[in-house]
């Protein structure tokens, strides 16, 4: 999606998702299936969702998400 930036990055024991709404409306964004077991360590929102096929980011939202 043109409104949605993913990075991956990766360090010796994790990979780190970070999925950013960079526009000012809601966001609908599809995840690859292999990064579907990670976990939200942190976002800019009051938001625990975890990662789904299918997920909607609010304006500006921004998650970071870790490998188990």
């Amino acid at each position: 999606h043109k409104q949605m930036l993913g990075i991956k990055r990766f360090d010796d024991k994790h990979a780190y998702l970070i999925l950013m709404n960079l526009s000012n409306k809601y966001a609908n964004f599809k995840c690859e299936s292999e990064w579907l077991e990670m976990s939200l360590i942190l976002t800019n929102l009051n938001n625990k969702a975890q990662l789904q096929e299918k997920m909607i980011f609010a304006p500006y939202e921004v998650r970071i998400y870790k490998s188990i």
